[in-house]
């Protein structure tokens, strides 16, 4: 037999079984309708008859049992897509979450770097951070050292210093619209992107004319 023959076969198995068991389904509804008509004060537990053909199965399920055999063929089937679905779901979730947190500490480094070079240039030391508990609490630990190193000592005397400190949020999360326009809107960003470029910590692209930190883990900071 061919296997298209066989799966003709093997449809026409399913279909007659479920031909018949449909018929028992409708031949036990009607059993039951009957049941429910008769005379309530006859006790029917008590008929010899009725117990007798309670004690007989009204079904004999074919040994090979094809319909059985397909609905749990099908049911394992759903399950392993849905289990398959929910490992996709699953893995492309947790790389999602570690890339989430290799960018976190990718800025949280450039962000240390900076800080570290901005203070070193003004008092000719850097600190660190003594105790880290958390990826997004040393990341706003090292906002905020930027921030007061921008405020008080390279722009204390500035009147554009939350546009700068703005700037530089772009340029550590990398932005890809900073350019260097935008740096030419006030005397502080401008003197921003002089001590940048001075510094050798900006890439400058000639051709989109966009600006960008350079890579401070290749570049040995």
């Amino acid at each position: 037999m061919t296997a298209d023959g066989s799966v003709d076969a093997y449809l026409r198995s399913l279909e007659t079984q479920v031909e018949n068991k449909q018929y028992f389904l409708n031949q036990a509804n009607e059993t039951i309708k009957n049941l429910s008509k008769a005379d309530k004060s006859q006790n029917l537990q008590n008929d010899g008859k009725f117990r007798e053909l309670m004690k007989k199965p009204m079904v004999f399920t074919e040994r090979s049992d094809p319909l059985g055999v397909s609905l749990v063929s099908t049911s394992l089937r759903l399950r392993k897509d849905s289990s398959n679905d929910w490992i996709s779901l699953n893995t492309e979730y947790n790389k999602n979450i570690r890339s989430m947190i290799e960018t976190q500490k990718k800025v949280n480094r450039d962000l240390e770097v900076l800080v570290n070079l901005f203070e070193k240039g003004s008092t000719g030391k850097g600190t660190s951070l003594a105790v880290r508990p958390s990826l997004v609490e040393e990341n706003n630990a090292l906002w905020a050292r930027l921030e007061t190193m921008l405020k008080e000592t390279l722009f204390k005397q500035g009147n554009h210093v939350e546009s700068v400190y703005s700037l530089f949020k772009r340029l550590v999360k990398s932005d890809p619209s900073v350019r260097q326009q935008d740096f030419q809107e006030s005397d502080d960003s401008k003197k921003m992107f002089r001590l940048l470029l001075k510094a050798d910590l900006i890439e400058i692209d000639e051709t989109s004319d966009t600006v960008r930190l350079i890579n401070f883990t290749d570049d040995g900071f």
